[in-house]
């Protein structure tokens, strides 16, 4: 098996990747030239800027310890590939994977949608034997298995599924087929299941670059700093009092949709909560429909008087049919400022000790030599000062 080279962009699409690829957005939809104009559905897990990004990907089931089933950048030996995948390597188990110990099973689904070709490619590393039986079955996933399945939206029925992993000393990544020809045009929709329920040698598993020859309606984004805040999510921050706050979030149609999104509340952004919050700038009136790949952006202030914490919800109307509204909380920590008056360091470091829990932070000196600290969270301890 060819080891693929992680600064080779062209070898993640070895055949079944047959057709030119055409990259819009961070490589989140590909168009295949190959005599044919559709689309396809392209997951890589990628935020366009580096980062790992579930892309509309929920988690059915999932392990409040190690294994658990999470999206990160994998750097498995020198040849692995590193970039951004599903993955179930998530740490260490008495010095082994921790995919390797028994677990309940680890699900993670896909958005739905219409499948208008055939077939349904990804890559997959690491994982259990690929000599087991070919597929999931149709059943509940049994206790051990690994692979990917094609199920029925609207009841739930797995219609097909697809074996992945091999216990190759060196975890490769291998390109996997879903046959989808049944399917295509019959107007239902259909999602994703990434699978792991193994337990033993090589229990790990990683998908990555799921190519789904579909249609897919819009999936709203919210942003911040390149990470997406999930529906439902919580964006924290910390500050102090005095400390103002402005934070710039953005919207954005996943590039992999083929449906517009419609931003349809008014205002578009709607901000209740502690009074401390504020709705700087709402979307633009000429930015509410989003071709996919397109984004808008608004922002919110936070201005603190005193030490807490404050809570804002916002609500934004869409047509995005599972987010709708697509909602986030926004928690803001107030810490004390912590002043010290004529400490004898020009610099230094403040150390603290407080019933076993610690605290340390840089301090600066004023003209006449006393110092503040700028963040902590108990100003009641006994703290030590050296240069």
């Amino acid at each position: 098996m060819k080891m693929l080279d992680p600064t080779d962009n062209s070898a993640r699409f070895q055949p079944p990747f047959r057709c030119a690829l055409a990259a819009v957005a961070g490589a989140m939809l590909a168009i295949g030239l190959c005599g044919s104009a559709a689309a396809n559905i392209l997951y890589t897990f990628d935020n366009g800027a580096g980062a790992p990004d579930w892309q509309g990907w929920t988690l059915v089931s999932q392990n409040s310890g190690d294994p658990k089933i999470l999206v990160a950048n994998v750097s498995e030996r020198s040849y692995m590939i590193h970039r951004p995948c599903i993955t179930t390597r998530s740490g260490t188990v008495d010095g082994g994977f921790a995919g390797d110990a028994s677990h309940p099973p680890l699900i993670a689904r896909s958005p739905s949608f219409k499948i208008t070709g055939s077939p349904i490619t990804f890559e997959s590393a690491g994982g259990n034997l690929s000599s087991l039986a070919p597929n999931l079955g149709t059943g509940d996933y049994s206790s051990q298995v690994m692979g990917v399945a094609l199920v029925r939206a609207s009841d739930g029925a797995r219609v097909a599924s697809v074996r992945t992993g091999s216990q190759d000393v060196a975890p490769t990544m291998r390109s996997n087929t879903l046959d989808t020809t049944d399917y295509v045009d019959d107007g239902t929709d259909y999602y994703l299941e990434a699978v792991d329920t193994f337990s033993g040698g090589w229990g790990f598993i990683e998908w990555d670059t799921f190519s789904i020859p579909g249609t897919l309606p819009p999936q709203m984004q919210v942003q911040y700093a390149d990470n997406t805040v999930a529906t439902g999510g919580t964006d924290a921050g910390l500050t102090q009092p005095g400390t103002g706050v402005q934070r710039q979030y953005t919207i954005r149609n996943f590039s992999g949709a083929t449906g517009t999104l419609m931003l349809t509340g008014t205002p578009v952004v709607v901000l209740t909560g502690d009074s401390q919050f504020t709705l700087t700038s709402d979307v633009p009136a000429g930015e509410t429909t989003l071709a996919p790949g397109a984004s808008t952006s608004f922002q919110i202030s936070f201005a603190p008087a005193a030490v807490g914490t404050y809570t804002a919800q916002v609500s934004i109307a869409n047509n995005d049919a599972t987010k709708n509204p697509y909602t986030v909380t926004i928690s803001m920590n107030v810490t004390p400022l912590l002043a010290y008056e004529h400490l004898d360091y020009p610099t230094g470091n403040l150390t603290g000790q407080n019933g076993g829990t610690g605290w340390s932070g840089a301090w600066n000196t004023v003209n006449n030599g006393s110092g503040t600290v700028l963040a902590g969270t108990d100003p009641g301890a006994t703290y030590s000062i050296s240069s």
